[in-house]
């Protein structure tokens, strides 16, 4: 693999991840909320798929593999350069068009202002209104949150627990969550008991932050109750092996510690066990996974599960193995396989597929048009590039840059550069906004939720980024007002 390539690759998509963050620090009055704008969450996320799971498959990844299924992990090492070449040309297309727009916008507004104003248009930094959510994060952060902030943000963290405890104990008692005997039968169901909570996993994410402010602020008096409750939380999702939630519900757990200074301080030696420990975690419970004991044990029995667990630890070659592939698990998607022999020469399949009848069906539940569509296609076009049989209970996937890629070749890259800019400004310029409204509990949980898109990236395939966007992140809006209008009626029936 010629090393030039990927380095220069690496470099953009850093610098572009690097200016989209410090542009959002530039916008804020506390730098500590940039990280949660729609832009920065995308940013981590691109950084942490692209150039960690990069740089690790390109370092780790010349192993010798079986064949079959494993086939993948050799050929993401030998295109890996390819694929950071798609993200280099979408990142640089997007933070080109963002910059052009930021600055137009500047010029616009300096303008506009008076002569005396024109000093204070260095950086433009959103006005908040009292009792904003942007005033009372930056008070949660400095541990000096007001009692009416720190009592609505201990109700959220206690609601948000008892829906996950809720949706585990669910999922272990019915094995809708089962990953070991009797997987492929649950994978294959139209409908599990868990769908409900499932259509709600951004909130995972937000609910280990808020808990993460929580916890580690002196402020808290019922600090036992929250760990007690995110134990429970832990415990039943490794026992059903998860492996994404517990890693990135960790992450935004530190990343919520660490936004508070004195928080760093107290907490040093634990965030550092949180952070090694959640980076050992992927590559050990892919090891267990892939174990007989783990395999003939079902988590509807947590006992027995743990005990396999346990004994799986011991198998210390499957972890070694896992640990080389930690960069392929990291990026998981098989762009890669765009670039092999049988697919190099392939026409570029273009958009006919996406017409306006197909697009209608992916916005609207099907109740209202009576047509099936495929909402997900990021698993079967995996596996058509895989050249295997399809395999429903399997989910290889391509992602924005593949797919962008496949459809139109570099300039579908480019002209998805510009598209993506535009949903970035829109969403960041309703974040600002709903950071200066009051906070509620709705309003609350949506101004975390982009750090979700770090676990559940805001942008599949062409096909799943317009259900995404259309469908799957206004549901949470949906939500966010039905729980602003239970507090409403809640304040009401208590005066």
């Amino acid at each position: 693999m010629n090393a030039l390539g990927p380095l220069l690759s690496i470099v953009a998509i850093s610098c572009s991840c690097g200016c989209l963050y410090w542009w959002n620090v530039l916008s804020q009055k506390d730098s500590r909320l940039a990280i949660l704008m729609p832009s920065s969450g995308f940013a981590l996320a691109v950084f942490i798929k692209t150039v960690i799971g990069g740089c690790l498959v390109i370092l780790l990844g010349n192993i010798s593999l079986p064949t079959g299924e494993f086939e993948q992990y050799v050929i993401t090492y030998r295109y890996m350069g390819d694929v950071l070449r798609l993200w280099a040309i979408l990142m640089v297309s997007c933070v080109v068009v963002m910059a052009i727009a930021r600055l137009t916008r500047n010029i616009l507004r300096k303008r506009r202002l008076l002569p005396g104003e024109a000093l204070q248009s260095t950086s433009i930094r959103m006005p908040t209104t009292i009792n904003s959510i942007g005033d009372d994060l930056e008070a949660m952060f400095n541990d000096q949150i007001r009692e009416n902030s720190l009592r609505l943000l201990d109700n959220c963290v206690f609601m948000l627990g008892w829906f996950w405890v809720a949706f585990y104990v669910l999922g272990v008692a019915s094995g809708s969550l089962e990953r070991g005997l009797g997987y492929d039968i649950n994978a294959s169901r139209m409908w599990r008991l868990t769908d409900l909570f499932v259509m709600l996993s951004r909130f995972k994410v937000v609910y280990f932050y808020l808990a993460g402010l929580l916890v580690s602020s002196p402020l808290c008096k019922n600090r036992l109750r929250y760990v007690v409750q995110l134990l429970i939380v832990v415990i039943l999702a490794i026992l059903t092996g998860g492996r994404g939630e517990v890693f990135f519900g960790f992450s935004a757990f530190i990343v919520a510690i660490a936004s508070k200074k004195d928080s760093i301080k107290r907490f040093l030696p634990i965030l550092v066990v949180l952070a090694i420990g959640a980076l050992i975690y992927i590559p050990f419970m892919g090891a267990v996974r892939e174990t007989t004991f783990y395999k003939q044990t079902s988590v509807s029995k947590p006992v027995e599960r743990a005990a396999a667990i346990v004994r799986s630890a011991y198998d210390v070659q499957g972890f070694k193995y896992r640990v080389s592939t930690l960069g392929r698990e990291i990026y998981a998607c098989s762009d890669a396989f765009l670039f092999s022999p049988v697919n190099l020469n392939s026409d570029p399949t273009g958009y006919r597929d996406l017409s306006l009848r197909r697009v209608i069906a992916l916005l609207l539940p099907k109740i209202f048009h009576g047509y099936a569509v495929e909402k997900f296609d990021g698993s079967r076009i995996a596996q058509e590039l895989m050249n295997v049989e399809f395999n429903s209970t399997w989910f290889p996937c391509i992602s924005t840059a593949g797919d962008l890629y496949r459809r139109s070749l570099d300039i579908g890259l480019v002209g998805g550069g510009f598209v993506l800019s535009l949903v970035l400004l829109v969403a960041d310029g309703s974040w600002k906004w709903l950071v200066q409204t009051r906070i509620t509990w709705g309003s609350l949980i949506l101004v975390i939720l982009p750090l979700s898109f770090v676990q559940s990236f805001p942008f599949g395939t062409v096909q799943e980024t317009i259900w995404i966007w259309g469908w799957d992140l206004p549901k949470y809006v949906a939500v966010a007002i039905v729980l602003m209008g239970i507090q409403n009626l809640r304040s009401r029936l208590n005066h």
